[in-house]
């Protein structure tokens, strides 16, 4: 049985975990739990090449969208 998982729970045959987006994810987790990560939003690609979105802002939505422009242009040149 496969340690990874669809975003509906369903065990991905064949599927390995990328362990460089698992410890990133992991410090991510460590830093909220501190305080120091105040709003987040996430762009997924799965194992079957579904994207996914997903985003916590509360009150922070503007530096949000502004921190998102950002990754946009450094995906883009790097």
């Amino acid at each position: 049985m496969s340690n990874v998982f669809s975003i509906e729970g369903r065990p991905v045959e064949g599927a390995t975990p990328n362990r460089e987006t698992v410890e990133f994810l992991e410090s991510l987790v460590e830093r909220a739990k501190t305080g120091d990560i105040k709003a987040v939003a996430i762009a997924m690609i799965t194992e079957a090449d579904g994207a996914v979105t997903c985003y916590v802002a509360s009150n922070r939505k503007f530096s949000l969208i502004g921190a998102v422009s950002w990754l946009h242009q450094r995906l883009l040149d790097d």
